[in-house]
């Protein structure tokens, strides 16, 4: 979304309704549950979900987004009529971490946390390969 409102200020095509609720966590929160799974899992393979505890609407990413870039253009949703904006896509996206929770684990950034930090870290060229 970044790209498109660098691209063009006035008008920003929205996939689905906006409302899909989607789960985000920061790079630094994926590195450390990592590093407690490899230093506590003592199992030779399990499976973990790594992910938040609660979600971001794409309103509010894109309301994070305009307000740092200082835009605020007209949207257009592209809607399939369920709400998603592709198929395949889902509206609401929450892993249960119940098990890397029990390993001691928690992001330390929430899912609009992680956007606005992932936003800014854009914006500024910083940790972006």
């Amino acid at each position: 979304m970044i790209n498109k409102l660098k691209n063009k200020k006035d008008e920003l095509e929205i996939l689905g309704n906006g409302k899909q609720k989607k789960s985000y966590l920061y790079i630094d929160d994926l590195l450390h549950a990592f590093d407690l799974i490899i230093e506590k899992q003592k199992e030779k393979y399990s499976v973990f979900n790594v992910g938040n505890e609660d979600w971001i609407t794409v309103d509010e990413i894109i309301k994070i987004i305009e307000d740092k870039l200082g835009l605020h253009p007209k949207h257009i949703y592209v809607d399939k009529g369920d709400g998603r904006g592709w198929s395949g896509d889902v509206r609401l996206m929450l892993l249960d971490i119940r098990k890397i929770k029990s390993l001691g684990w928690k992001p330390m950034l929430s899912s609009k946390e992680t956007v606005n930090q992932a936003v800014e870290d854009i914006i500024t060229n910083k940790n972006v390969t």
